[in-house]
């Protein structure tokens, strides 16, 4: 919507630049948030507080809308900031006099975290005490990837949890009075395994509780399950995924990436409407990479081909593409933990991805010359 954009989005969090230059490339004015306490250093989230991150979007958002005009406003989160927009959306469904968001693209959305987390706030207060400064973290690594930290602040799980929370209480009240009737058109996209925010609580917490009629969408990525690695899983997400497709009731279009059979790699997308009991399967035209068993929660907004987090290296440059290190060798030997390597860095059905959302936000038909 404005050729500001150009400048705009090079300045925004490594993680949504492609689906900035994306939505760019579709005429859509994107404008980027960087947290408080982010893109800095990891002692940056030691003090933070959920509540400057939930100001700065007011801010970001403010902003934004005053350069769109009657433009449609879209917020698109992913971890955290998902949780972010979630929290923006129901404001002005509680009555604050700020711009309501037209739809919601959240991935890998963190609505609910282990409880666990609230632990963390004690462990944080001792971290203030001379001499246990070392409790301020949950981890401490060598800091070798340039757009993320590898050191966890104690703080930064205990503000998710308490985010997460409030969220989950203001959902609770407004279902409780009269619904989420007015809740913006909501798509997220989201592993069915996830090591950082469960999927189960994504949809207790959120998605089950939405208007029935309300076009919310949720696409969930299946593990691979012609991968030689399924009988090593220590749980299956399959009895999750099979009785979201046997609920006639569902308030929200379900979509369900998977392998066409379990003796190919190649996938389909098995779908159900909302209120429908009915499930289609439509083939895909892709196929699981090699020896990748499922998607991860930091996969889902980078390309096959991002120049950092991708698949794959481009022979004679210089550069270390994070996503395609493959060594072997002893345990515990490197200074970098052993599961960097074996976590999933890009996602392989990006480009669906992107053309689910860029559908949903009706852009799919501009043009984009």
């Amino acid at each position: 919507l404005s050729s500001a954009a150009t400048d705009v989005y090079k300045r925004q969090p490594y993680s949504m630049r492609a689906i900035a230059e994306s939505l760019y490339s579709h005429n859509v004015l994107s404008i980027g948030m960087r947290m408080p306490g982010h893109g800095t250093a990891p002692s940056g989230l030691v003090d933070v507080h959920w509540k400057d991150f939930v100001a700065a979007v007011r801010i970001g958002v403010k902003d934004l809308k005053r350069r769109l005009g009657d433009a449609p406003l879209f917020i698109v989160g992913y971890s955290n900031g998902a949780a972010l927009a979630v929290e923006y959306a129901l404001a002005p469904l509680e009555g604050s006099m700020i711009p309501q968001a037209d739809a919601l693209v959240l991935l890998s959305p963190a609505i609910g975290v282990s409880p666990v987390a609230a632990l963390a706030r004690w462990q944080g207060r001792l971290g203030k005490i001379a001499g246990f400064e070392k409790l301020d973290w949950n981890s401490i690594e060598p800091e070798f990837d340039p757009y993320k930290y590898n050191s966890f602040a104690v703080n930064a799980g205990d503000q998710i949890y308490q985010l997460t929370s409030e969220i989950e209480r203001r959902i609770n009240n407004l279902a409780a009075a009269h619904g989420l009737i007015y809740f913006p058109r909501t798509i997220a996209f989201q592993s069915v395994v996830d090591a950082t925010v469960p999927p189960q609580a994504l949809l207790d917490r959120f998605f089950m509780k939405l208007e029935k009629s309300g076009g919310h969408q949720l696409v969930l990525f299946d593990v691979n399950r012609y991968s030689e690695t399924e009988p090593l899983l220590r749980s299956d997400p399959e009895s999750l995924v099979k009785s979201l497709f046997e609920d006639p009731a569902l308030p929200f279009d379900l979509s369900l990436v998977t392998n066409v059979e379990t003796t190919t790699e190649d996938v389909m997308v098995r779908f159900k409407l909302a209120q429908s009991p009915f499930v289609f399967d439509q083939p895909l035209m892709r196929a699981w990479p090699a020896e990748m068993f499922s998607m991860s929660h930091v996969a889902v907004p980078f390309p096959p081909d991002d120049p950092l987090y991708g698949g794959s290296h481009v022979p004679g440059d210089a550069r270390v593409t994070l996503g395609s290190v493959h060594i072997k060798g002893e345990r515990n030997l490197l200074q970098i933990p052993d599961s960097f390597f074996m976590r999933l860095r890009h996602n392989p059905f990006f480009d669906y991805m992107m053309k689910r959302i860029l559908e949903f936000l009706e852009l799919e038909s501009q043009d984009t010359s």
